[in-house]
């Protein structure tokens, strides 16, 4: 049971880190390099996307029971 329990867990971060690195890959990361392609990206759209960055750190802290480095808190 713990053997399919780890299994299970293993196979969920991995889809987790695949997701991940499809994020950071993605070619719309390069737009901000770019001043017309940035224009065409609304300031709500980035804050937005922030924040969802913010949450993903906080809740792999959370679960993961890391520290990120710039963690003011713990």
């Amino acid at each position: 049971m713990l053997d399919h329990q780890r299994a299970l867990k293993c196979q969920l971060v991995e889809k987790v880190w695949e997701g991940i690195i499809t994020l950071e890959k993605a070619e719309y990361w390069s737009c901000a390099e770019n001043e017309i392609s940035l224009n065409l990206i609304s300031k709500a759209s980035l804050t937005t996307l922030l924040s969802a960055v913010d949450g993903l750190k906080h809740l792999a802290r959370d679960t993961l029971l890391v520290r990120p480095d710039d963690a003011i808190q713990w």
